[in-house]
């Protein structure tokens, strides 16, 4: 039985030029991942104005490189909320790096062997 080995290597190399290309968004998204999993702080929802808001402690701020006056997006969940930096960019990287996550699947398994 002869294999072919021609695809799986195209693949291979695809994937490659994936993970190149898209270096800057996976380690922000391990930072994301680094985040999530590691500080957490209790703060106060507190009357502010007209409004109500919450108050970021300044070292998690310097953490995430954020400064009075930076946008953030926040994703409501069922029970919680999540506070991202809002930037187009980034959001775009991050929505090619998961097509290309799902797209070359099989090779980037292989290639994190």
């Amino acid at each position: 039985m002869v294999v072919d080995h021609t695809h799986f290597d195209r693949q291979m190399q695809a994937a490659r030029r994936f993970m190149d290309k898209y270096a800057e968004a996976f380690s922000k998204l391990a930072e994301i991942e680094r985040l999530e999993n590691g500080t957490q702080m209790n703060i106060t929802v507190r009357k502010i104005g007209n409004s109500e808001g919450v108050i970021l402690p300044k070292e998690m701020l310097e953490r995430l490189n954020l400064k009075a006056g930076d946008t953030l997006t926040v994703i409501q969940r069922e029970q919680s909320l999540e506070l991202l930096p809002s930037t187009t960019s980034l959001a775009e990287q991050l929505e090619a790096a998961r097509e290309g996550m799902a797209q070359y699947r099989v090779a980037l398994r292989e290639l994190a062997k």
